[in-house]
């Protein structure tokens, strides 16, 4: 189906764009290709990401769907890992689903035309979302005592 090779196109391009990468790094490049490719990508992207799951979703239809946020938890799981004992405690699986509300509104206001309004071009949405996504970044990694 169109919304497999497009969880397809869109994981092929995380992977490339994260390759080699760790910790914050990793979250990091991961985070930007995220909205990158999003922005860029605007039809895929609410095909994928804004369309009700059909209903009942399960088998492989519903593991393929839930593999990037399964993704995302291992990784969130690793850079969590790495902070200095004592530190709150923070579950993977919460940190997960914040990044992925963070970067969805991010790509999904961007793409509306809601967050820039509906005449800024796509590198002016892409500018905007390399900003808040640092933003957001240096908030998750202090929120989570992480080093960045």
């Amino acid at each position: 189906s169109a919304v497999v090779r497009g969880l397809e196109w869109f994981a092929a391009a995380s992977a490339s764009a994260t390759e080699g990468a760790h910790g914050l790094t990793l979250l990091s490049a991961n985070s930007h290709a995220y909205v990158g490719w999003g922005i860029t990508n605007p039809a895929m992207y609410r095909l994928i990401f804004e369309q009700r799951l059909p209903t009942p979703a399960e088998g492989a239809e519903l593991q393929r769907r839930r593999s990037g946020l399964e993704r995302q938890r291992q990784m969130l799981a690793g850079v969590l890992s790495a902070r200095p004992t004592g530190a709150v405690e923070v579950d993977p699986g919460v940190a997960a689903d914040t990044v992925f509300v963070a970067l969805h509104g991010i790509v999904s206001l961007a793409i509306s035309g809601r967050l820039l309004g509906p005449m800024a071009t796509v590198d002016q949405q892409l500018e905007r979302a390399r900003v808040l996504v640092d933003a957001l970044l240096r908030q998750w990694a202090v929120s989570w005592e992480v080093e960045s």
